[in-house]
């Protein structure tokens, strides 16, 4: 694929034209991907009731009907058992996906407003470091070979910087950047922004950057107007206008991440492709995306436009291609 139909994106990448940008996607066989979050919350959510109308229940009938669940359904889920033991169990979780920021977003009386990511989730053993894996390694060593010097994802987890240690360059490791203020430390082998929070800084300082981690539908939504990531957004507007975008793992359904590729300057028909998709079909999110960078353009050329920026392959066999490219 690479020497063929996609020629054009690869010789693109490997002369250092594209930034990563990231999501959970490659990080899923190390740290509980989504669908586990989900399924880890509410088991533990249920754990927590201790009664028919205590707080925890009515936040955990709020998540369920987030699910549109039929009342046939609704009546499978038996709370003296595990949630991984109901009949409905996948069906909810799959329904519960795409709505991730509202189940996080869901409030349980007189909790802070992050009482299910941080408490019940038990978000500092959930995301304690782990050991990378070979998305994490591979791009590791791409950064080590100057290929990428830029990379943005939504992820929490500190995998990417594992693999440093693992490859044995502690010190060559990224300047990760949160806020502004991770700008001003000395510079890395490459810039990681993690644009929605880092787990490794909420747990080691918790008053500073717990704050920081961005989950719930309503802090999604106003990242945008959040004075603490002002020069974080400018930073990642810049990088998409100087550079290409590679995508991996990363539906784009934030309506944040949607946000900061509007009108982005690129042409649509640039070669190679502004903006790629690493994915088999393009997600309404990714869609979006692409409709929003390019705008006027993308109606009328919507069908080339997304065949463009699909790159049919999954995280782990493509970053090892590419790093055997290069």
């Amino acid at each position: 694929m690479l020497d063929g139909p996609q020629k054009s994106f690869s010789a693109g990448f490997q002369a250092g034209q594209y930034a990563l940008w990231l999501g959970s996607g490659i990080s899923r066989d190390r740290v509980v991907g989504l669908d586990g979050v989900l399924s880890t919350l509410l088991e533990n959510l249920r754990l927590r009731i201790t009664g028919g109308d205590c707080e925890h229940h009515r936040a955990f009938d709020s998540i369920l009907s987030l699910a549109d669940l039929s009342s046939a359904e609704r009546a499978r889920a038996d709370f003296s058992q595990p949630v991984g033991s109901w009949p409905i169990h996948d069906a909810l979780i799959d329904r519960l996906w795409s709505k991730y920021s509202k189940v996080l977003g869901t409030e349980v009386q007189g909790r802070p407003f992050d009482y299910l990511l941080w408490d019940v989730l038990e978000f500092a053993a959930t995301f304690a470091a782990q050991k990378a894996d070979a998305e994490h390694l591979a791009i590791a060593m791409l950064v080590l070979e100057g290929v990428v010097t830029d990379l943005a994802t939504a992820n929490w987890d500190g995998l990417l910087e594992a693999a440093m240690v693992e490859l044995g360059r502690p010190n060559e490791t990224f300047r990760v950047t949160v806020t502004g203020a991770d700008l001003h430390g000395p510079p890395g082998i490459g810039t990681l922004y993690k644009f929605h929070g880092c787990a490794n800084r909420a747990i080691a300082s918790e008053a500073e950057y717990r704050p920081l981690l961005v989950a719930r539908e309503a802090a999604i939504t106003h990242w945008a107007q959040n004075q603490r990531f002002t020069q974080i957004r400018e930073q990642l507007k810049a990088l998409i206008a100087r550079s290409r975008t590679l995508m991996i793992g990363l539906s784009g359904q934030d309506t944040n991440i949607q946000q900061l590729f509007g009108a982005n300057g690129w042409a649509w028909n640039s070669v190679p492709a502004p903006i790629v998709f690493a994915a088999q079909e393009l997600s309404d999110g990714q869609k979006s995306i692409l409709e929003g960078a390019y705008q006027g353009e993308y109606e009328a050329n919507r069908d080339q436009i997304r065949t463009s920026a699909t790159l049919p392959a999954f995280a782990k066999p493509l970053l090892l291609a590419l790093l055997l490219g290069v």
